[in-house]
């Protein structure tokens, strides 16, 4: 599976990492699951790790993502997103970013871990042990 995560904090926080080649197909996957996980809270914050991954996602597919982010009230299921990503992948980002705006869900992107967790309100120490738990080479 290109993603692991967890969810913590009541269901509120959710920290994936993503691995591999990601295109469409995964992310809309991984949205899916999400969705259906009990576990989750909306509206969650999601922490979501890609510095390990290839993301190969067109400009129209990234719009048609963006298309699956509100739930089926029309609302934000995702409150607040911190994506790590490669600098490669920021442009794709900020326009997935810019998108789901319009619906109240706030991205930035980060370079740096700890920044990400900050901005999050959350234990970068914490966020190291979680990360770690997936058992991914290299994270």
């Amino acid at each position: 599976m290109p993603c692991k995560y967890v969810v913590v904090h009541e269901g509120r926080m959710i920290v994936e990492q993503w691995v591999g080649t990601i295109g469409y197909a995964e992310l809309v996957d991984h949205k899916t699951r999400q969705r259906a996980d009990p576990a989750v809270k909306a509206p969650a914050s999601v922490l979501s790790d890609c510095t390990l991954a290839d993301v190969e996602i067109s400009p129209e597919a990234i719009d048609r993502l963006s298309d699956l982010e509100p739930d089926q009230r029309g609302q934000a299921a995702v409150q607040r997103y911190a994506f790590l990503v490669k600098p490669e992948v920021y442009q794709r980002a900020q326009r997935f970013a810019d998108r789901v705006s319009a619906i109240g869900t706030t991205v930035r992107m980060f370079n740096n871990r700890d920044a990400a967790c900050r901005w999050l309100d959350l234990d970068p120490a914490e966020v190291r042990a979680l990360i770690a738990s997936f058992g991914i080479p290299g994270s």
